[in-house]
């Protein structure tokens, strides 16, 4: 739902805060104090109750055992008033019965049971002198836990009677209800660990409690036992609780029956500063699409048409700084003129709101045929079909370096290079190089503002086309510098012509397929063109020994990773190509060399490469050897995955051999016996 105007601005929501307060604070103030009170008289009540009711709990535990030990008086006392033992069968042994769960006699240590269970007679010499005081004693013993009443007989023997828990806790439940729906009642005797009674307890946690003591002392020669009766809070405030609900619904119908009055009565004024407020706050976002309507007849709509203008600008401005953004950053991001170019056509389509913008791009030598980009509606396309400017156009366009040619200059080869006559032709030129142009497609003439903003962002093409071109060819110098210099470390040997190329074609192929970024490709580039390069430094004799090495030797030749580390070091180019280049001989289990590295401790490019590296030498004829087929080669790599090689850089590489379709490849040959062979 939408809130009135009055909520949506800082001196609405003061008003109606004045109108809400005014209103309800009073009310409020009133509701809270009676709420307290009624809250501390609800719970005075209920403290009371519950002392009450632990009160009734108590004593009506306490005639219970009153009356258990005058009926067993009763039955043990014969018409002489001397106390006899029990004989079963009697009509004092049903009265009995009817109060006692347990019965039995103690005598000298033996123990006699009429019904029930045994008692434990253990008695301290106190509960012995208050026997023979002719007091009964109260015991309570465990499991059970068990009340007994112990009475001495005429002889010195002990009668134990053990209180029915039924009888015992007649009329319990009755007086626990006393006043109240929702109580916890539980009786303890001192000094025994399980309760006599303990109901379930209130599920909240916040409870009221009260508490009561039965003194036993005075008859049974026993301790205290303590009554506790607790109840929930929840339910002793439960009647307020109404009264709440009903408050807050209460609060809620007036505080929108006021924010609804205040808003009507400031909406006039509200409402062109609510629109200007909005406005700004889409500019701060760099929202132009909008203006602000306000239609008051007074400053007000004076102040929005001013803002409009101003956000119009401003949409202009910002449209061309983020195209010349875009273009600087596609040009420092690709080495292709022909994206720089895709970035500049839709830029310029989009702040020169013109039907479609065309960008022709001369070849890199004047024979070259040109090429072209068009951005429509439907975004930016590379058109078909390439194209050789007249050379009087190219003329008049060197001519008109630093400003426009309008569409009716009769630039007839241009006009049919991009099928349509454009409103304005802008050359795009650096240091009197001539290397391309841009078509600005509309309906009829444009704006001479527009003009010069295309110019503008024309200049901007041209720089970024400029170093995009720049990049491309200080690329392609670097990368066939690297060729050059590879094939010079391989001539050194008629055996390793063309190794470091084709590991390196091989282990960017391995790359690609396992999506590694461009950052990476292009360090893998190069270590793969560089691996060898120590090899510089190994004499050619050992490099082209047709048999087995001596230990000298293979030193000698295990030295190459370290020394091409070395030859690279000062290059700060090659800093990344620097692991490759020194660890791609060692092994996965620790055995390689120079260092013997183990598992991740070996740099991952470096493990990728060592598998092209191994392949293409197994593949490769040597002095020592007959070249491998491709079978047993890829199988050497299949068998050395987790001890040679990183086995998901051989799965990789698998992988790709399957892709390029020679499936025979990987038949697992019967022979020869296949053994580690190092490039």
């Amino acid at each position: 739902m939408k809130l009135p105007l009055t909520l949506h601005t800082r001196v609405g929501r003061r008003i109606a805060l004045l109108f809400v307060l005014s209103a309800l604070l009073p009310i409020v103030v009133l509701a809270v104090v009676g709420y307290g009170q009624v809250r501390d008289q609800l719970e005075a009540q209920a403290r009371e109750q519950l002392v009450q009711m632990a009160k009734n709990v108590g004593m009506g535990f306490l005639d219970q055992l009153i009356n258990a030990d005058n009926t067993l008086l009763d039955a043990a006392t014969d018409p002489s008033g001397s106390r006899s033992r029990l004989r079963e069968g009697t009509d004092a042994s049903r009265r009995l019965r009817s109060t006692f769960a347990s019965f039995a006699v103690v005598d000298r240590g033996t123990t006699s049971v009429l019904w029930g269970e045994p008692p434990r007679t253990d008695l301290s010499p106190a509960d012995v002198r208050w026997l023979d005081d002719g007091h009964h004693l109260l015991r309570v013993t465990n499991p059970g836990p068990q009340v007994w009443i112990v009475a001495l007989l005429d002889g010195g023997a002990q009668e134990w009677a053990g209180i029915d828990r039924p009888y015992l806790l007649r009329g319990t439940a009755e007086r626990a209800r006393i006043g109240a729906i929702d109580t916890h009642v539980c009786i303890r005797a001192a000094g025994v660990a399980t309760p006599l009674l303990c109901q379930a307890a209130p599920t909240s946690d916040d409870e009221l409690t009260a508490r009561w003591n039965i003194f036993l002392a005075y008859r049974f020669g026993a301790p205290l036992w303590h009554v506790v009766v607790t109840e929930s809070l929840e339910t002793v405030l439960a009647p307020i609780e109404a009264f709440r609900r009903t408050f807050l619904l209460t609060m809620v119908v007036v505080i929108g029956l006021v924010v609804l009055l205040s808003s009507v009565e400031v909406r006039r004024t509200l409402q062109p500063l609510g629109e200007l407020h909005r406005g700004t706050r889409r500019l701060a976002k760099r929202d132009f699409s909008g203006t602000v309507s306000v239609s008051s007849g007074d400053e007000f709509q004076d102040l929005a048409a001013s803002f409009n203008r101003m956000a119009s600008e401003m949409d202009q401005h910002f449209r061309t700084m983020s195209a010349v953004n875009a273009i600087d950053r596609s040009a420092l991001a690709s080495q292709r003129a022909a994206a720089v170019a895709e970035i500049a056509a839709v830029r310029l389509r989009d702040v020169l709101h013109c039907g479609s913008v065309d960008v022709c791009l001369a070849g890199e030598r004047a024979e070259d045929a040109w090429s072209r980009v068009c951005a429509a509606e439907t975004g930016a396309r590379r058109e078909g079909g390439a194209f050789q400017p007249a050379a009087k156009d190219l003329d008049r366009l060197r001519a008109a370096r630093g400003r426009w040619l309008d569409g009716d200059a009769d630039l007839g080869s241009l006009e049919h290079s991009i099928d349509r006559s454009p409103s304005a032709f802008f050359p795009l030129t650096s240091h009197d190089e001539l290397f391309g142009f841009i078509a600005l497609n509309g309906d009829g003439r444009m704006p001479h503002e527009l003009l010069q903003v295309a110019r503008q962002l024309a200049d901007g093409v041209a720089v970024g086309l400029t170093n995009a071109r720049l990049i491309g060819r200080l690329n392609g110098l670097s990368y066939g510098a690297l060729a050059a210099l590879a094939r010079a470390v391989d001539a050194n040997s008629p055996w390793t012509a063309g190794h470091s190329e084709r590991v390196a074609s091989l282990s960017l192929r391995i790359g690609s397929h396992i999506g590694l970024p461009a950052g990476e490709m292009d360090t893998l580039h190069r270590g793969g063109l560089l691996h060898d390069i120590g090899k510089i430094g190994v004499p050619r004799d050992f490099i082209d020994y047709p048999g087995p090495l001596d230990p000298e030797m293979r030193a000698m030749i295990q030295k190459h990773p370290a020394l091409g580390a070395k030859i690279l070091a000062p290059i700060a180019a090659f800093a990344e190509a620097i692991p490759i280049v020194l660890y791609h001989h060692e092994k996965l289990d620790g055995t390689g060399y120079p260092e013997g590295l183990r598992g991740e401790a070996i740099p991952m490019l470096a493990r990728l490469l060592a598998v092209a590296d191994v392949y293409d030498a197994l593949v490769s004829q040597r002095p020592y050897r007959e070249a491998w087929s491709q079978t047993y080669a890829t199988e050497l790599i299949r068998r050395g995955a987790g001890t040679h090689f990183d086995p998901g850089m051989a799965e990789a590489f698998l992988e790709v051999m399957v892709n390029e379709g020679d499936a025979a490849r990987f038949a697992v040959p019967a022979e020869p016996q296949l053994t580690a062979v190092s490039s």
